[in-house]
């Protein structure tokens, strides 16, 4: 289905109402298409260029993801779309509210930091909503330790992988999922915990409340991020056959083509259409 939504994406990247298209596909998905998805759509294909209109759509596409995931878990959720200073998502139910945000990165992405994952910002972009969660592929996350483990636990914000998701989703029969919101600040009141940091402490107790909640053993939950695993394998060597390939069409240009090439890749005629306008406007 990857192959699928870049094409999606391809089609309606340039439309003025390209996020409401991509939302109306994507509203007629089953319960199992959504799962399908999950793996991979936390990651960016190499194909779109940075900072495209690709790109950024395809961010937008993790949200109405997430949005639809958390709808189907009982937690009815939309996307909001003026994002200056808000989360990406909002969801409410009879008991609870909460707004979340969902991760997508470059496999050729490498330094990451705390700020990537905005744990902080979420937290106040909660403005007084119950809890806040945030998606991101399970292999982003910091294997040992780090500041967005106390950060998260401090602030009460949950921490998800695809994976957890894809588990909530498949066994998702109306059970109470607020213990899972609730993940940090149980951490927290632990008078036994001493190194807040820790990535080990923090997804045993997830993983423990999940167990709980479904009624499952850990051993489950594991499974499927061994998955997610599998799966990155996979577009990860579908991302090498792109960039090989593409490596050698650039071989195989000419240098004019080479010229032209980056000059588009720079974006430099579009910029300079935009700084002609503007000086056009102030010598008026």
């Amino acid at each position: 289905m990857r192959d699928d939504l870049i094409r999606m994406i391809f089609s309606t990247a340039k439309l003025d109402d390209s996020f409401n298209q991509i939302e109306q596909d994507l509203s007629s998905l089953s319960k199992d298409d959504i799962s399908n998805l999950l793996f991979e759509c936390g990651i960016i294909p190499e194909i779109f260029d940075h900072d495209s209109s690709e790109e950024k759509l395809w961010s937008k596409l993790t949200d109405i993801i997430l949005a639809k995931s958390l709808s189907l878990t009982g937690v009815p959720s939309t996307v909001i779309k003026t994002r200056a200073d808000s989360a990406d998502v909002e969801g409410k139910t009879s008991s609870y509210s909460i707004v979340g945000d969902a991760k997508a990165f470059r496999l050729t992405r490498t330094a990451k930091n705390q700020k990537d994952f905005k744990v902080q910002s979420l937290d106040k972009w909660r403005k007084g909503k119950d809890y806040a969660v945030l998606v991101c592929p399970f292999f982003q996350y910091p294997t040992s330790k780090s500041q967005i483990y106390s950060q998260a636990i401090n602030l009460n914000v949950t921490l998800l992988s695809y994976a957890h998701l894809k588990f909530i989703l498949d066994n998702y029969t109306n059970q109470d999922l607020t213990n899972i919101w609730r993940v940090g600040s149980s951490i927290a009141v632990n008078p036994g915990i001493i190194n807040l940091n820790s990535s080990t402490r923090y997804w045993d107790t997830l993983n423990a409340a999940i167990a709980s909640i479904f009624n499952c053993d850990i051993s489950e939950i594991k499974k499927v991020v061994d998955e997610e695993v599998v799966t990155v394998n996979k577009v990860a060597l579908e991302e090498k056959d792109y960039l090989v390939s593409r490596k050698q069409t650039i071989l195989g240009m000419t240098e004019q083509e080479a010229k032209n090439e980056l000059i588009r890749k720079m974006k430099l005629d579009s910029k300079l259409l935009l700084i002609n306008g503007l000086i056009a406007k102030y010598d008026e």
